[in-house]
C-alpha cells in the first residue's frame, strides 16, 4: 500500500509489512504505542517549552524591554533617531557632510 515504506522497512519480503506488524494487536494497546512511547511523549513536550519560551519573550519585550537584547537595541535605535533628527533640525551637519 506504501510502496516503498513497506518494502525499505520491512526485512524480507516474505514477512508482513512494516505497517501490518504496527498496527498488529499487543497485549492491552498496540504494537506502535509501546515502539513510540518516547517520541509521544517528548515531540509535544519539546513544542510546548518553544511556545512557553516565545509567549515569555514576548511578554517582557512588551512589558519590561530593557530586559531582552530585541528590547534594548529598539531603545537604542530610537535614542539614535531622536538625536539625528534632533541635530538636523538646528541645521548643523552630522558625520562630515
Amino acid at each position: 500500500m506504501f510502496g516503498w515504506f513497506d518494502e525499505g522497512l520491512s526485512h524480507n519480503r516474505n514477512q508482513e509489512t512494516t505497517r501490518e506488524y504496527l498496527l498488529k494487536p499487543m497485549g492491552s494497546g498496540t504494537r506502535w504505542i509501546k515502539e513510540y512511547e518516547l517520541d509521544v511523549v517528548l515531540v509535544p513536550l519539546g513544542l510546548l517549552l518553544l511556545v512557553v519560551y516565545h509567549v515569555k519573550l514576548g511578554y517582557r519585550m512588551w512589558k519590561a524591554p530593557t530586559t531582552t537584547m530585541v528590547g534594548l537595541n529598539k531603545v537604542i535605535m530610537q535614542s539614535w533617531v531622536h538625536t539625528t533628527l534632533k541635530v538636523k533640525r538646528k541645521g548643523k551637519q552630522m558625520f562630515g557632510q
